[in-house]
């Protein structure tokens, strides 16, 4: 049930997205992370969660931010094979970007998948979260890579444009 209620979840926010024209403006990513975090370590208590992110973290979005940072938690958390799933959240500002990173100690991902990540899904639901991420990303001028985390697992990058309050 929790599967099927995200799955319409996300494809009411992509409807959404590419139904109507972007509505972005400064958006705290800090505050928008600090609530996903603190509800991805409610659904996930045997993993552990650990964030490193400034107070105040502005950046161009609109008011789906939310379920980017929801997705990259969860696919951290749930792709993980450890009997402990390790997340580590971290942003790093620059003058005109802001990086999210979000790095996990799963089985990380093949050179294909790494290529696939973000496109359409096409089998069935897997996929639809991290497409949406790329989708929205995009969106807001941004992008959104995925790479080898050291010594194991993935690290996505959501590159956003940064803005000030």
């Amino acid at each position: 049930c929790e599967r099927v209620s995200e799955l319409v979840q996300n494809v009411g926010v992509l409807s959404t997205t590419l139904a109507e024209d972007p509505d972005t403006g400064p958006t705290n990513l800090s505050a928008v992370l600090a609530t996903e975090v603190r509800m991805a370590r409610q659904n996930w208590p045997t993993a552990e969660i650990v964030a490193d992110f400034p107070a105040q973290t502005w950046v161009v979005a609109d008011r789906f931010l939310d379920t980017v940072c929801e997705n990259l938690l969860r696919n951290a958390v749930e792709h993980n094979d450890k009997e402990t799933p390790r997340v580590e959240v971290n942003v790093e500002t620059g003058e005109e970007v802001v990086h999210l990173r979000v790095a996990d100690n799963g089985p990380g991902l093949t050179a294909e998948e790494c290529e696939q990540a973000f496109q359409r899904g096409t089998r069935g639901d897997e996929g639809v979260g991290l497409y949406l991420v790329g989708t929205l990303v995009e969106r807001y001028g941004g992008a959104v890579e995925v790479a080898d985390n050291d010594p194991e697992g993935a690290v996505f990058t959501a590159t956003l444009p940064a803005a000030e309050e």
